[in-house]
């Protein structure tokens, strides 16, 4: 049985009435922050699976799985109640449920014209987040760093780009190259006229090659082929090579690691629908690394020569004073001979 999931996306003036949602299905789904969950929730305050809603005949139930925070249902007179974590309770359509200090909406049934939806669960975290990022003021577009090799002509503007980025917007198809058509101009013998284009498509980058040779990690892609680009590879174009940073998918990896984070019941949010001034989602700021681009490996370096042996000069039988006493030696005793003779004769 399908159940629609509406994470209310407000700035304190819309009650909760726009947003992002995704449509799920199965016996069991499970709600939580934690990559494996049915419908992933990017924020401190929820468990990795921090509750469940299970198909009971035509209802829907829905259970805390021990979370530290809690999961709490607004009842229909406008009471928020807590559940008594691992006991299934009977949730409506439309109702308003608080997952740490994040508000949902499940729906059996969703409204005509509800707007934001996402195609999968990892497309509405990674939605969440960027979100989040920009009202952080912090950047949430992928983008293609130069790392090494020839430096490109062009990196995809009208002005030269310091940091030799390329912002990945959405859809468009950037083009890899020596020729005209060419957003990153390459002036490369090596490179193909058109080499190869990069696409993102919502969390996702694709590489395709289209000429040459075009090296994605360690294996060289076949021509036509639309391969995904991970962040830990490099994308090599004739003697150059280029990283993808994504700070979605990195904020989004270091939540998901993250331990649950415990809020005071007096901090947790009112229904967005009750008080128009909650902003959600909350989205709580985390300290993120951002993982550095792979380094390219340098070959090994070539063997130190061996330093060359000099030749030992053959040493002298004596030293020039060593000769000196003897000599002398041999004097005296000549002498001391030709005074014995004398004496002798006499």
């Amino acid at each position: 049985m399908p159940l629609t999931v509406f994470v209310p996306v407000t700035d304190g003036r819309s009650r909760g009435e726009t947003g992002r949602f995704v449509t799920v299905s199965g016996d069991r789904i499970v709600l939580g922050r934690g990559a494996s969950a049915d419908v992933r929730l990017p924020d401190a305050s929820v468990a990795t699976r921090h509750a469940s809603v299970r198909a009971d005949g035509g209802r829907w139930l829905l259970q805390d799985e021990r979370s530290r925070n809690g999961t709490a249902v607004r009842s229909a007179d406008g009471a928020v109640v807590r559940l008594d974590a691992g006991v299934p309770q009977r949730v409506e359509d439309g109702a308003w449920v608080r997952l740490g200090r994040v508000w949902i909406r499940l729906f059996v049934q969703p409204p005509t014209g509800l707007a934001g939806e996402c195609r999968t669960a990892k497309d509405l975290a990674t939605s969440l987040v960027s979100l989040g990022l920009e009202a952080l003021g912090r950047p949430n577009v992928a983008e293609v760093q130069f790392v090494d090799g020839p430096s490109p002509i062009d990196f995809g503007g009208d002005t030269p780009n310091p940091r030799n980025a390329l912002l990945l917007e959405d859809g468009a198809e950037y083009v890899f190259g020596r020729g005209d058509r060419s957003v990153v101009v390459l002036d490369d013998p090596e490179v193909s006229r058109v080499q190869c284009t990069v696409t993102r498509r919502g969390a996702l980058v694709h590489v395709k090659a289209l000429g040459g040779v075009t090296l994605l990690g360690e294996r060289e892609l076949p021509l036509g082929e639309n391969a995904l680009w991970n962040p830990k590879d490099l994308l090599q174009i004739g003697r150059s090579l280029f990283g993808l940073v994504d700070p979605v998918a990195g904020t989004l990896a270091a939540m998901e690691a993250d331990a649950e984070v415990g809020v005071p019941a007096e901090l947790l949010p009112p229904c967005p629908v009750d008080d128009p001034s909650v902003i959600t989602p909350p989205l709580q700021p985390v300290e993120h690394t951002e993982a550095a681009l792979p380094t390219p490996t340098p070959p090994p370096p070539a063997p130190l020569p061996a330093p060359a042996r000099r030749a030992r000069a053959p040493r002298a039988l004596l030293s020039r004073a060593e000769f000196t006493v003897v000599l002398l030696a041999i004097f005296v005793l000549l002498a001391s001979l030709v005074a014995l003779s004398f004496v002798l004769k006499k």
